[in-house]
């Protein structure tokens, strides 16, 4: 070892031989020999012998470990797989075949490969046989001799506390024989002389190779070589291809210090980050317990950043360096000397490049992304000071949000105190409690205006002056910056910056002061606005045509009201009042009048009520009055009855001396455990109330007032968990052919079951549905529900056409193509077979838009029928426009055609509107025989109601069917 240098003394590893401290854990024997092993017994020995062999070496490692020449095995499993193949195979003898025959050159190691070739001979590569060997195993020392030019004899021994085995020497044997194919002859003649297996002292193998002739040798070694290039191209192409896809720049050095040991075998390898890096220690390895990576590590940081070269310590070291940054440096580490070949350097070198050009990357991304940060963060934070109301609340969202902008750990908010003549701390953000505590009580005298116009920045506490040393020194921070706050020329306080370790953060980055002096300008600029709300507040906050507060200050001042009444246990009540008749008034008289009328009603109202109530103006020509408990005992009824006479008294407000007479309606609340908005809201239902019960009075809110709101309440609630409950189905009400009286299709229907209140209509849900958006997903659950039974009747011998409603709502948007496209590709419907029906009101909601859609539907094949037609505003020339297909008369004329004339005639023109378009005619809502033969005469196509079949689930349905014929539809 070096100076200096950690041992690596790691233990036994697996416990297996006590007393062993020369190597790592768990890696006596590399992938290499498992590999080789593997690959024979699948690609060479009979079928299913592998499988044997794993089953009873009770191998359970996955195949792309086995294949791995990365991955290290104990002594214990490498042996046992060993003994085992050499039993399964017929002897131990037959393991020198696997030796002999397995692949030469696989893609993990074809680096290793092409460099022991570089060696340039046979003979050259077995006199460095202890450096080859590593590439085998860590347990077993070996050592040549020369006996001539093509005979050399390689000895070998086990380390102590690792017994030797025959398998482990026929293998050996075969490897050896190999050797000279390397470099173009003929595979050697090996011969045993001595084995540790027979009380040896080490083991002797003797090869010898045939010289041959110089073209045959170099035709055989470009072969060769040309087969081990396109491995290492196929094994870079993997790695690279790996690198560039992988996830972040963690998994890529993860992954280059894997394909390390895989190039470069040693028992260990870290590759370690400095620095400019990281600002802690960051490093990666294989085969090295933590505690030893990290003693490495650090050795290695602390070290010449060219990088130390040290065969005979066991350790190779490189540079991770580009010309952008030095980032750490990546080794290859061997407890035992001269293990390593001097060209592996040269793989150390592109490994170490590749994981350089990675840290390059990501260096480059992160000020990318922090450069995205921190303009996402200065535009984010110019809309937040845009609404910020105080000096103080502009502090407290500067301070989180420093740290996206400057790379720092601690961040301080002074503001000056003109008062005082001093500046204090109001905000901060990286500071514990304790210490936020304490320096919020620190204050130091505000610098003259016109002093501080540049940011500075304190390197060390030394360095600083007496209040900024004196902060540094007392919270433990290693540097500050710092950039004064200032309106025109005034400062009003500073952005001050810190960090606890890696002073080079503010002193080396050049961008520190500009971006302080945007963090700076941005809290100048929301000072400025908070001067200028100050000035503004009052009228933010007040009707500026007459004065009171509005509906801000008093939705404000009914919150304060009725958290002092839970407070003090008294009553808080709300008066609620509107003008009778001011429309009348400003429709009269003009608006000018009308505003001179509001402008007496407020001040009648503020000489109406004590000095501690509170008049307000909501808009128009609604006012409000707070009344809070007093001594008096005057109650809201007492107040509201005074403010009516008050009202009731002629106003003076217009040139001609005409007094203007007017009334008003109040409404009154009354409670200290409702919300200002509650308050308000039951206000209102009490004005509505004295609106209805004739106006000039005052009425106050019952409870069962908001019964009605309540109602609603609960069925919109239960109305959002319907469909996730599965309470929604479909009824179906048969159509017929009005010539034949046949079934030609049904209507699908939805109804609701309420787990309480039953069965519930659909004019008791749909209306809410609609007004609240639900409709668009229970609509969508129609169409699919509908085609599912459709397709289900099918099944069963019924190919009905179903009719299904589409609301406005649904149409707002393409949503509902798609789901008709999916509904009938689900469930494989004929488009035609499937009709959408949409109200007349619905057609002309947006005319434009809903004809677009409807031709989309048209183009998928399914028909589209207007319903109720007749009852809407729509002419002629609009239906005209629209891609439709039936129209469907509105119960409301069949109802009327017994007894009028007129409806009959009416029914009669809709029939012929319907066939001079084109359209199939449907008539809803028959009830009576008379109704239909009057249909049938006016050669109305199809219809349906009562008289014909009431609407059926899907089983009744499909009974009715069985009874009733059913034909194709007409048109």
């Amino acid at each position: 070892m070096g100076d200096g240098q950690t041992a690596l003394n790691f233990g036994a590893g697996s416990g297996e031989n006590p007393g062993v401290s020369s190597e790592p854990a768990g890696r006596h024997f590399s992938g290499t020999p498992t590999r080789m092993l593997v690959e024979y017994l699948r690609d060479r020995a009979p079928e299913g012998t592998l499988d044997r062999v794993l089953a009873e070496a009770d191998e359970h490692r996955p195949m792309s470990e086995l294949l791995d020449d990365g991955a290290w095995s104990t002594y214990d499993v490498f042996r046992r797989l060993l003994e085992v193949a050499g039993r399964v195979l017929g002897g131990a003898d037959r393991l020198a075949e696997v030796g002999r025959l397995a692949p030469l050159v696989p893609p993990t190691s074809a680096q290793r490969t092409e460099m022991l070739q570089a060696l340039g001979s046979p003979a050259a590569l077995l006199q460095s046989v202890d450096a080859s060997g590593k590439g085998l195993t860590a347990i077993v020392d070996a050592w040549p001799e020369e006996v001539d030019d093509t005979c050399w004899i390689v000895h070998q021994r086990m380390h102590p506390g690792f017994e030797p085995f025959p398998e482990y020497c026929a293998l050996v044997n075969g490897l050896i024989a190999m050797t000279p194919m390397l470099f173009g002859f003929p595979a050697g003649e090996v011969v045993e002389t001595e084995c540790e297996c027979h009380g040896a002292a080490q083991c002797s193998l003797r090869i010898r190779w045939e010289p041959v002739a110089d073209e045959t040798r170099r035709a055989e070694y470009f072969e060769k070589r040309t087969e081990l290039l396109g491995a290492r191209l196929e094994a870079l192409h993997g790695t690279v291809n790996d690198l560039v896809s992988a996830d972040s720049v963690e998994a890529v050095l993860h992954r280059i210090v894997t394909e390390v040991a895989r190039a470069v075998p040693a028992p260990g390898h870290v590759l370690a980050l400095s620095g400019s890096w990281s600002n802690q220690l960051e490093y990666y390895a294989a085969g090295l317990p933590d505690h030893a990576a990290r003693l490495i590590a650090t050795e290695l940081l602390a070290g010449d950043p060219a990088g130390v070269v040290d065969t005979a310590a066991g350790r190779l070291v490189v540079p991770i360096s580009s010309t952008r940054a030095h980032y750490g440096f990546l080794a290859a580490v061997d407890p035992r000397p001269n293990r390593f070949f001097e060209q592996e350097i040269e793989i150390l070198d592109a490994y170490a490049s590749m994981a350089a050009a990675a840290l390059d990357s990501a260096s480059a991304l992160a000020e990318a992304r922090r450069d995205a940060t921190a303009t996402r963060v200065m535009l984010q934070l110019s809309t937040a000071m845009a609404e910020v109301t105080s000096v103080e609340q502009m502090a407290n969202r500067l301070a989180p949000a420093v740290p996206d902008v400057v790379d720092c750990d601690r961040v301080l908010i002074a503001l000056a105190d003109p008062g005082t003549g001093r500046t204090r701390i109001v905000a901060t953000f990286g500071y514990d409690d304790a210490v936020r505590d304490e320096i919020g009580d620190l204050s130091f005298p505000t610098p003259i205006t016109g002093v501080l116009t540049n940011s500075f920045l304190y390197a060390d506490a030394d360095a600083a002056p007496g209040a900024a040393r004196l902060m540094m020194q007392r919270t433990g921070t290693m540097a500050m910056a710092m950039a004064p706050i200032t309106v025109d020329t005034d400062f009003v306080g500073s952005v001050i910056v810190g960090v606890t370790d890696g002073a080079h953060r503010l002193r080396d980055d050049t961008t520190v002061p500009d971006r302080l002096r945007g963090l700076a300008a941005q809290a100048a600029s929301a000072v400025r606005n908070a001067r200028l709300l100050d000035q503004i507040r009052h009228q933010a906050l007040h009707d500026t045509l007459t004065g009171l507060p509005n509906r801000a200050l008093v939705l404000d001042r009914v919150d304060n009201m009725l958290a002092r009444a839970r407070r003090r246990n008294e009553p808080a009540s709300l008066l609620f009042l509107d003008l009778d008749g001011f429309k009348g008034v400003n429709d009269s008289l003009g608006h000018e009048a009308g505003d001179r009328l509001l402008q007496a009603v407020a001040a009648r109202l503020v000489l109406a009520v004590r000095d501690g109530d509170t008049v307000g103006r909501l808009g128009g020509d609604e006012f409000v009055v707070l009344i809070e408990a007093a001594s008096d005992g005057e109650d809201a009824e007492t107040v509201a009855g005074r403010i009516l006479a008050d009202l009731r008294e002629p106003f003076e407000i217009t040139d001609t001396h005409h007094p203007l007479v007017v009334t008003a309606s109040v409404g009154i609340a009354c409670g200290d455990r409702l919300t200002a908005s509650e308050l308000l809201r039951d206000a209102d239902v009490a004005l509505y109330r004295a609106k209805e019960a004739g106006k000039d009075q005052a009425v106050s809110f019952e409870p069962e007032m908001h019964t009605a709101i309540r109602d609603q309440a609960r069925l919109l609630a239960d109305l959002r968990r319907a469909l996730e409950r599965e309470e929604f189905f479909l009824v179906y009400q048969p159509i017929f052919d009005l010539r034949s009286r046949t079934v030609t299709g049904a209507e699908a229907l939805l109804r609701w079951r309420h787990p309480e209140r039953g069965i519930v209509q659909p004019a008791g849900f749909i209306p809410t549905l609609e007004d609240t958006g639900l409709i668009v997903d229970v609509g969508r659950w129609v169409i699919f529900e509908a085609c599912r039974q459709a397709a289900e009747l099918r099944s069963h011998g019924h190919d009905l056409v179903i009719s299904v409603n589409v609301s406005a709502r649904q149409l707002e948007s393409d949503r509902v193509v798609t789901d008709l496209r999916a509904a009938l590709a689900r469930y494989e419907i004929d488009p035609h077979r499937l009709v959408i029906e949409i109200t007349e009101t619905t057609l002309m909601r947006d005319p434009d838009a809903t004809a677009r859609r409807l031709a989309a539907i048209r183009e998928i094949g399914t028909r589209v029928a207007i319903d109720d037609f007749g009852t809407g505003y729509s002419s002629l020339a609009y239906i005209r426009q629209f891609p439709l297909d039936v129209l469907k008369i509105d119960r409301s004329f069949v109802n009327a055609m017994a007894g009028s004339d007129q409806a009959d005639a009416l029914v009669h023109a809709l029939v012929q509107l319907g066939k001079s378009l084109g359209l199939e005619t449907l008539a809803e809502g028959i009830e009576e025989a008379d109704q239909f033969d009057a249909l049938q005469r006016q050669e109305c196509d199809s219809g349906q109601g009562f008289l014909l079949a009431r609407p059926l689930d899907p089983v009744d349905l499909e009974s009715f069917l069985l009874t009733n014929e059913v034909t194709a539809p007409v048109g």
